[in-house]
């Protein structure tokens, strides 16, 4: 997840560089940054194969109800819910409950970034590997997913 600049950039590695140069000014984002590398270690601090984040869990899960405009919050979007939360659980050694959902939330709230996305297209850029596709959509939705189905703490 570093950049590195080759020894002869083209002029769109330059450009990238430049780009992720600015956006790592950016404080608010360098702490976002930080928060989510420290959840990701927490999350992985399992013995066992290295298992797919959150983010990833969320992504592969959520692709085909944004393509089929499934609205979050309908009742149409547990089997969503279920099969990301069961994964999750089932990767990190949880049980699948309301804690676990809030867990997710933890996760995926500050990842909700599309300056994250933004981020991985320039590393890719700079590194010369293939761009994947935005994050932010599948996880928005999931969020909203989420949230309407966690009632707010009373306090």
């Amino acid at each position: 997840m570093t950049p590195e600049l080759p020894d002869d950039p083209g002029t769109e590695q330059v450009e990238a560089w430049l780009e992720l140069a600015e956006l790592c000014r950016e404080p608010e984002f360098r702490a976002r940054m930080r928060r989510l590398v420290r959840q990701y270690a927490a999350d992985h601090d399992v013995p066992g194969l290295p298992r797919p984040d959150a983010v990833a869990v969320v992504r592969d899960a959520v692709a085909p109800a944004l393509a089929a405009g499934l609205d979050p919050t309908s009742p149409d979007a547990e089997p969503v819910i279920a099969a990301v939360t069961s994964r999750y659980a089932s990767l990190h050694g949880h049980s699948d409950e309301a804690d676990l959902r809030r867990r997710l939330l933890d996760r995926l709230v500050p990842a909700n970034d599309p300056r994250r996305d933004r981020y991985l297209d320039l590393l890719a850029v700079l590194n010369g590997w293939s761009t994947g596709d935005a994050t932010a959509p599948a996880v928005d939705w999931f969020i909203r997913a989420l949230r309407a189905r966690i009632p707010e703490p009373i306090g």
